[in-house]
């Protein structure tokens, strides 16, 4: 195929709701990373489904979506493999559903991205102490990248707000 192979990885830590990310594509110069703290509120919907000591899944899952929210002109027409080292995550990517609501959203903006910047997309697991963004999830911006910052995907927060009110209406 003509398309550019691109690679990714993405990590979320819990404790602070980090999330890193960096991506290496043939259209940019160097490798590009970024982190990012889930905003509170984004948290406590997630919470609403459990515990927030148990939303590591929806921190580590939604790595992926940040690079695409980040860096749609690199990743446009691409191959793409992204590794990221939360089992659960992969296996949702992977399955394209999740057993709990806010997975769900995620990764259903995750594949509507994925559909709409045209990439043809390989989801793969990577062990923690082999993933080079495991320091950056975690504040830690030394790397081979350049940083830059990065937002949260648009749209996650009103998707979550609305399922809420859908499954607990008032």
């Amino acid at each position: 195929s003509d398309r550019p192979l691109v690679i990714s990885y993405s990590d979320g830590e819990g404790k602070d709701a980090g999330v890193g990310v960096a991506i290496w594509s043939p259209l940019a110069p160097e490798a590009m990373a970024g982190y990012l703290r889930v905003p509170q509120e984004v948290r406590d919907l997630w919470s609403h489904e459990g515990s927030l000591s148990r939303d590591i899944y929806e921190i580590e899952a939604i790595g992926p979506l940040v690079i695409l929210h980040n860096w749609p002109e690199l990743l446009q027409d691409c191959l793409w493999i992204h590794f990221i080292d939360n089992s659960a995550g992969l296996s949702s990517l992977v399955k394209g559903s999740s057993s709990v609501n806010s997975g769900d959203i995620i990764v259903g903006a995750t594949w509507q991205k994925v559909m709409t910047l045209n990439v043809i997309p390989w989801f793969d697991r990577v062990d923690s102490a082999a993933n080079p963004v495991d320091g950056l999830s975690r504040n830690r911006m030394d790397g081979p990248w350049v940083l830059q910052d990065i937002e949260f995907p648009d749209g996650i927060l009103d998707a979550l707000r609305d399922e809420l009110s859908r499954v607990s209406p008032q």
